[in-house]
């Protein structure tokens, strides 16, 4: 990855300009809400990705980077809202420059474009993890178990482990249907083999002998073996050329015969046997509501997963992501895995039943032709409708196979006496075989030829069949193979990836709460397109976090999560991460191991971190976590963020001044005092008068907090008089003797009754004018700044009446407690 050196922004979101060096250090941003924080942030991110985040998914219709990414007085205008970025690239030991403008954000400019250097900045496009928000935060700890799975996998590079799984199991579905249907085939070629033979079973050995018995009535050499090429009718003379008409007597009468033999009484063959196993298992499903439903779901999930090819479900139209809508029915899918096994047989055993079926049908189609040619014909009406009523049944038995369609009316069709033919049928086939007995007479020898010619014609179609069910069989089985060892290796691994994971997870969550969670153990849980997540809970078992623990635990835990996840996925590349205000519900003590652990575990990534609350950001610099940061204390829409970049400013305005560049000095001044105006205004909660528009300038600011400070010196003066600490009296008279010179130099009491004498007037001012402003402003500030640790005094406690004037460090700790009468 990269470490930031400097940014440069233009008229991009609510910043107008703004340009910061990072120095490829840890960085501090401090500001309430509102003052343009998420600005910096959403630069950055379109800096390296071309897209804003904030910008995009739920919850934001009709928003986009085009229209609402310049600042709101640049949309006619958006190339104007540039971003340029200069970052450090570790691995190249190169430092790259990166300029985007949202006219064209999916364009930028390398400088230098080497394609090492243009590899780096894709893979950050590709998976801008790098940026942490508490709203990212819930997507690991509260997230359900899918979404979950697929937040973490993708942050894990684990897509297409998911994608995989998804065109395995598409496989699968699609080659047990083919087989299915190749099945369905093959038996009812074989029926119909079987049939002509007279039969039951495809024994080898029978088949030739018949065929040998056919082949001596004409004289022919005798087959010894029976294979996939073998030829009945070798040597049998060609048949003379018949009239469409002719019946021949001999295929006629054996049909009449099977017809007789193999139906009526009862259900021929292995067709009995299928059918009541089918029967038992439709039954147990019709009476079994979560089974019935575990399959028909199966079935609509399936074809489902097919149709989806856009952002919205196809059955309903609701809007999803794609991937999120494939991970889900996938997930529905592994979830019917034991009703698949249960179908596979119910499948084979109805296949079964169907091609018996078939091949009476295919009987009662062939003996309707039959009363047509007679001479005179007959009427085979109840023979064709007892035909349709098969072929109708069969297709509800073809469509239940097929996607698990209505199983009542499958129940319905196994039901049924299908060989059972009515009384009309049975008076029209009696008919049929009369008139086909009184035909001519067939020599034996005609017989035997026209038998061989037959029997070879649907040997060979029930050897293609069965050729082709085998293949598709084999397919099918190889498929599922596939998957079942895909499954379970990467399952083994995953498992073995996640708990590295929970394990750094866990001594990360420990080291931020070693006071009071030392036994604490988080675990991840994955299972089929899922991702459990249970933390303990004070030794009394595992829960899920949302469980019993507080929203400042959460976010812990996130964070927690968040980094060891980044460990695992980049290693010694996680060089660079954006924490935008993570930790706003960790209480104080907390913060402080959050610096520790950030400085411990990851030395070498640079950490960006925003924050609205003063006292995390003290914590950053007095841990040692950033030693640069910057402070938002306002904002409008005319200029954007009011900010200071902590710094030493007087010697900056020191420069501004040998230069003679008094508007800069002044500026620079100003935009100084304005920010520590708002931040002393805050910690000595200065009497300022409120603005409805909320914008106050530095004549609004700077006299409460001084006419403040010095309220609180006196009250501290008359605190310790009344203890009888007369040193310290003499010490705060002091002080304020000081702020009050300060304070007439500076002549700040005047700027409410008199602006014109104020701050309007500095650039006009020559250099030796404006360092004698400059001196009375540090001198004021001084008197509420500590020598030491250089940070401003604040009352403590924050949130009750003041007890104590101190800096960070303690070195300023001044009594406001009188001694009780």
């Amino acid at each position: 990855m990269i470490r930031i050196e400097a940014i440069r922004i233009r008229e991009f979101r609510g910043i107008r300009e703004l340009e910061l060096d990072l120095d490829q250090e840890n960085f501090g941003i401090c500001g309430p809400n509102g003052t343009g924080k998420s600005g910096l942030v959403d630069a950055i991110e379109f800096a390296l990705t071309g897209d804003i985040s904030r910008l995009s998914g739920r919850g934001t219709g009709g928003l986009s980077v085009n229209e609402h990414g310049p600042h709101v007085d640049m949309r006619e205008h958006p190339a104007n809202a540039k971003v340029e970025l200069r970052a450090f690239i570790p691995s190249l030991g190169k430092s790259a420059t990166i300029v985007r403008n949202v006219a064209k954000p999916r364009a930028y400019e390398l400088v230098p474009d080497d394609p090492p250097i243009r590899q780096a900045f894709e893979e950050l496009q590709v998976h801008p993890e790098f940026a942490l928000s508490r709203r990212e935060i819930i997507r690991y700890i509260l997230a359900e178990p899918n979404q979950r799975a697929n937040d973490v996998q993708s942050l894990l590079r684990l897509d297409e482990v998911e994608s995989t799984r998804r065109a395995l199991t598409t496989v699968v579905n699609t080659t047990q249907k083919q087989r299915d249907q190749k099945q369905q085939a093959h038996l009812a070629e074989r029926t119909t083999l079987l049939q002509i033979f007279n039969i039951d079973t495809p024994d080898h050995r029978s088949i030739l002998n018949i065929v040998n018995e056919k082949r001596a009535a004409l004289s022919l050499t005798p087959l010894d073996k029976l294979d996939t090429d073998t030829a009945f009718k070798a040597g049998v003379p060609e048949p003379a050329k018949a009239a469409a008409s002719a019946i021949k007597k001999s295929e006629a009468q054996a049909d009449l015969t099977k017809l007789a033999e193999h139906y009526g009484k009862e259900e021929p063959g292995e067709a009995a046997e299928k059918r009541a196993a089918a029967s038992t298992v439709i039954r147990r499903l019709v009476g079994d509501v979560d089974a019935l439903r575990t399959l028909k779901r199966q079935s609509l999930i399936t074809a489902g997963i097919d149709l989806v090819d856009d952002d919205s479900c196809p059955l309903c139209d609701t809007d999803w992501e794609r991937e999120n809508l494939l991970k889900y029915l996938a997930e529905k899918l592994d979830s019917a895995r034991q009703a698949s096994v249960l179908l596979k047989s119910l499948n084979d055993d109805i296949n079964h039943v169907i091609a018996a079926r078939a091949a009476l049908e295919s009987l009662l189609g062939r003996l309707v032709l039959l009363c047509s040619k007679l001479d005179p014909g007959l009427p085979p009406s109840a023979i064709k409708t007892c035909a349709e009523e098969l072929e109708a049944d069969n297709a509800v038995l073809r469509s239940f196979v097929t996607n698990a369609g209505d199983i009542a009316r499958a129940h319905d069709v196994l039901k049924k006496e299908w060989w059972v033919l009515c009384a009309d049928a049975k008076e029209q086939i009696a008919a049929c075989a009369a008139g086909v007995a009184a035909l001519p007479e067939v020599s034996k020898e005609e017989q035997a030829g026209d038998f061989l010619i037959r029997a070879q014609d649907q040997y060979q179609r029930s050897v293609r069949a069965n050729l082709a069910f085998d293949n598709a069989e084999k397919k099918s089985t190889t498929a599922a193979k596939v998957l079942e060892i895909f499954q379970t290796q990467s399952d083994v691994i995953l498992e073995k990836l996640y708990d590295e994971v929970a394990d750094d997870f866990t001594e990360y969550y420990r080291s931020i709460n070693r006071e009071d969670e030392r036994e604490f153990e988080g675990k991840l849980i994955p299972s089929a397109a899922k991702l459990g997540f249970d933390v303990d809970f004070y030794g009394r078992g595992q829960f899920p976090p949302g469980a019993y623990h507080s929203e400042g635990h959460q976010d812990g835990m996130g964070l927690c999560l968040y980094l060891a996840l980044m460990k695992r996925t980049l290693g010694s590349g996680y060089t660079f991460s954006v924490l935008d205000d993570v930790l706003m519900s960790i209480d104080a003590d907390h913060r402080r191991e959050v610096c520790k652990l950030l400085v411990k575990e990851f030395p070498n990534t640079q950490f960006i971190l925003t924050t609205h609350d003063r006292v995390w950001l003290k914590f950053m610099h007095t841990e040692c976590l950033v030693r640069n940061s910057v402070t938002f204390s306002g904002w409008s829409v005319e200029t954007g963020p009011k900010i200071w970049q902590h710094r030493n400013v007087w010697d900056e305005i020191e420069d501004a001044l040998r230069k003679d560049d008094i508007e800069t000095a002044a500026g620079k001044l100003r935009r100084y005092l304005e920010y520590i105006a708002s931040v002393l205004g805050d910690s000595l909660r200065a009497e300022v008068r409120f603005k409805g528009d909320g914008q106050y300038d530095l004549g609004d600011l700077m006299p409460p907090v001084i006419n403040r400070w010095r309220k609180k010196l006196d009250d501290a003066r008359k605190a310790a008089r009344s203890w009888g600490r007369d040193n310290d009296v003499t010490a705060l008279s002091a002080s304020l003797a000081r702020l009050d010179d300060a304070r007439h130099r500076t002549q700040a009491e005047q700027w409410a009754i008199n602006p014109a004498i104020h701050y309007n007037q500095w650039a006009n001012f020559q250099a030796h004018e404006f360092r004698v402003v400059v001196r009375a402003f540090a001198d004021l500030l001084a008197t509420m700044q500590c020598t030491v640790c250089e940070s401003f005094i604040e009352l403590q406690p924050r949130t009750a009446r003041a007890e104590l004037i101190r800096c960070n460090c303690g070195h300023i700790a001044i009594n406001l407690k009188k001694k009780s009468a």
